[in-house]
């Protein structure tokens, strides 16, 4: 390893599922710094199928703008080293028992492991079986995750059932057909070996602990621990180009998520801080949380915005509704406009806003598209979990609370999130929060970027705003193995720009009344704010910041000092169930108010020219059988 930093230069990419990231150290005396970066293509899929074209185009632009040599013959000229998504993350077939039992365990047990969900089968899904085999041999996943039954449970026909599905389909590997693909059974441990003997002919079978062992038990962390050990050993190797590129490294390949999850490690404990990070992309949204010293991510599949802006989209009209998004809408752009303009973008999904209006309507979709992945993360991470087949709450304990819920109560509450080793946390312990990805590193402004970073986190409490623009934080991951210090002053230093700092008390704000009172530590002023406003500080300062006795201005306090250059938002919006349903757009804060004086886009307003001549297909039943009919046979429509 110190062989490494014996070298002036080291190379470093990170391999994504579009975008290969590259990035050029150089070393000045015992420090490290940036010295030039470059992005190209992945190239995994076709017409190249080989990861280490997309490596190539990279390093050439960087040896460009460098003058250094990095690539001669076939061989790197000095330390390479790589971080890998594989090929557009790990994509898993889910299957359980039932949709609203062990199948969603299931689920969450596989977003909480970074996988991409391509589809989820259950017994009681509403497919016939050899609807069900059809569905399978049309995926081609990297893995199948098996679910279902509880322990010491003697009866296991459903499951088996489930079994011989796998068994009769054609289930192949998106990349290496001929290879067998690992399939994770997390179910009733008395079904293990019986799964194992039935399925091993075509698929490569992993046992692992229950993720559901008992009623009120659930059990996510030994599967999660096998499906990232699978990926890293077996799964990420099959991408094309991989094996290839494992003999020219200087360091095995890592994870991208684990390098991820290291910087985050080393940057938070060095804080002492809790922080979320967000990395928006054009198909998926990655969420990463350490919080009391516990890592957690989750991949929201469908939510981006270049391939998946549609799928937000459609999302909140069907949780919320049109009103809804057009609230966070300037006035003068029409719900006509906005629709358009998302179904164009739909069928030109690599196009790039141009105007203003097509800006501000990229900006409001990818905050709430943020939001969608926060509360998933949420959910699938922290909240208990309570099967359909708990015992429900008293009915009659509901009513009185919701009928006695105005009477003034002097304990404070704020919503608790649970980890599933029974410690727990509140929004409000969250110290900061950092975005990245295009949406929001290339935004017009700061103002844009923290307004975005508001409406789709809603901190609570008081928080950090920050940005990582070039998103280097796997790349400095992987550097942190080999010199950690350097590392992470790299991280702070060119990596993580502060924005803001963001002031959001809970609890029952009413907008008739003073919900904070700030008082200016240097010039002794003291200023009152009503519940419902936003109040914006460009330069920060000294402040001595009271909340109203029934409100908590961080961490179940009531007062606290702040000492910061940074800009200070005041969003005395309200939080959790008292929001008040108010965008920063419909505020009085003006620099998070937009005036549009033309309203256009220069979108493409079909799809690209269709492709015209003869084409052969070939389609296949779903399992062998017997064909029925003869050629010229009619039938009846």
């Amino acid at each position: 390893m110190n062989k490494i930093l014996n070298f002036s230069h080291i190379f470093i990419t990170d391999i994504g599922s579009t975008t290969t990231k590259g990035l050029l150290l150089k070393k000045i005396g015992n420090e490290w710094t940036f010295f030039h970066q470059a992005d190209a293509s992945t190239t995994v899929e076709k017409p190249y199928e080989d990861v280490n074209v997309g490596i190539l185009n990279v390093a050439k632009k960087l040896e460009k703008l460098s003058g250094i040599s990095i690539y001669e013959d076939g061989y790197f000229t000095i330390p390479y080293l790589t971080t890998s998504s594989a090929a557009g993350g790990l994509q898993i077939l889910v299957m359980g028992l039932t949709k609203q039992d062990t199948a969603k365990n299931a689920e969450l047990t596989a977003l909480g492991a970074g996988g991409v969900i391509l589809r989820t089968i259950a017994i009681n899904d509403g497919l016939r079986d050899i609807e069900k085999i059809n569905v399978i041999n049309n995926l081609d996943p990297d893995m199948v995750l098996l679910a279902g039954g509880y322990n010491n449970n003697t009866s296991f026909s459903n499951i088996l059932s489930l079994a011989n599905i796998l068994s009769i389909s054609d289930i192949k590997s998106r990349f290496e057909q001929e290879e067998k693909i690992p399939l994770v059974y997390c179910g009733n441990s008395s079904a293990g070996n019986y799964i194992k003997s039935f399925l091993k002919s075509n698929l490569e079978v992993f046992i692992t602990e229950n993720v559901r062992p008992s009623l009120k038990v659930f059990n996510f962390v030994p599967a999660k621990q096998k499906i990232n050990e699978i990926f890293k050993n077996d799964v990420m190797k099959r991408a094309p180009g991989f094996k290839i590129l494992s003999e020219k490294v200087s360091s095995p390949v890592a994870v991208t998520p684990t390098a991820v999850e290291k910087m985050i490690e080393i940057y938070s404990k060095d804080n002492n801080e809790n922080i979320m990070v967000v990395d928006m992309g054009g198909a998926t949204t990655d969420i990463y949380t350490y919080i009391k010293g516990k890592y957690n991510r989750t991949v929201a599949a469908n939510i981006g915005l270049s391939f998946s802006l549609g799928n937000i989209f459609a999302t909140i009209l069907e949780s919320k509704s049109l009103e809804f998004v057009m609230k966070y809408i300037p006035k003068g752009i029409s719900a006509d406009f906005v629709k358009n303009y998302i179904y164009n973008k739909t069928v030109n999904p690599s196009y790039l806003p141009i105007t203003k209006a097509e800006k501000i309507i990229e900006k409001v979709i990818a905050a709430l598209g943020i939001n969608l992945a926060v509360k998933q993360h949420l959910e699938t991470n922290f909240n208990n979990i309570k099967s359909d087949f708990l015992p429900q709450k008293n009915p009659i304990k509901t009513i009185l609370k919701s009928f006695f819920k105005d009477i003034k109560d002097p304990t404070y509450k704020e919503n608790i999130y649970k980890f599933y080793d029974n410690d727990n946390f509140c929004y409000s312990d969250i110290d900061q929060i950092i975005g990245s990805g295009g949406a929001i590193s290339f935004a017009d402004n700061k103002y844009e970027q923290i307004q975005l970073l508001i409406e789709g986190f809603m901190p609570t409490g008081i928080t950090k705003i920050s940005i990582d623009s070039p998103f280097k934080i796997s790349h400095m991951g992987l550097f942190s193995y080999f010199d950690k210090d350097n590392a992470l002053k790299m991280f702070k230093e060119d990596c993580v720009k502060d924005l803001a700092l963001v002031v959001a008390p809970s609890g029952k704000i009413k907008s008739d009344k003073t919900a904070v009172t700030y008082i200016n530590m240097d010039t002794k002023e003291k200023i009152s704010l009503q519940g419902g406003s936003v109040t914006y500080i460009e330069k920060g300062g000294n402040f001595i910041v009271k909340s109203a006795s029934n409100l908590r201005i961080d961490k179940n306090k009531t007062e606290a000092e702040i000492h910061t250059e940074l800009p200070i938002v005041f969003d005395l919006r309200g939080r959790e169930d008292y929001f008040n349903n108010i965008p920063l757009e419909m505020t009085d804060c003006e620099v998070f108010t937009n005036s549009l004086n033309e309203i256009e886009t220069k979108i493409q307003k079909s799809a690209s020219s269709f492709q015209t001549g003869k084409f052969n297909f070939e389609r296949k039943l779903p399992h062998k059988g017997i064909i029925q009919v003869k050629k010229y046979d009619k039938i009846e429509v």
